[in-house]
């Protein structure tokens, strides 16, 4: 497992239990990452919204709002190549959730990066 799905697995952990970002005695970069997404949360969600059109973002599963959490966080605060990442969350989506949650991810994905704001 690479640490982009143990950051992935923390993220999508945290929304059933927030005090595993808490935990003192676990400093690994999953949980840093994790801490991060959390802390730009608002920002990341209002991106997840402009490529949901209809959708209310408490419909998406688990498993696909954590993977494009991280996508987010990784783009707009970690400048990691858009296309890296988009492939790395539909991967994880994939494994975790199956083909039709990854093809949701990579439409929302691809959707919110056609607005102006997020490829600056």
């Amino acid at each position: 497992m690479d640490k982009r799905e143990s950051a992935f697995l923390k993220i999508f952990e945290a929304e059933f239990n927030a005090d595993i970002l808490t935990d003192e005695n676990d400093d690994s970069s999953a949980v840093k990452t994790a801490i991060a997404v959390f802390e730009n949360k608002e920002i990341i969600d209002e991106k997840i919204k402009t490529g949901l059109k209809s959708w209310d973002i408490n419909r998406v599963s688990r498993v696909a709002k954590a993977a494009l959490r991280l996508c987010l966080h990784e783009i707009l605060f970690k400048k990691v190549p858009q296309g890296a990442s988009v492939n790395e969350a539909v991967n994880i989506t994939k494994k975790y959730a199956g083909d039709e949650d990854a093809d949701f991810v990579n439409g929302v994905l691809r959707a919110i990066l056609k607005c102006e704001e997020v490829q600056k």
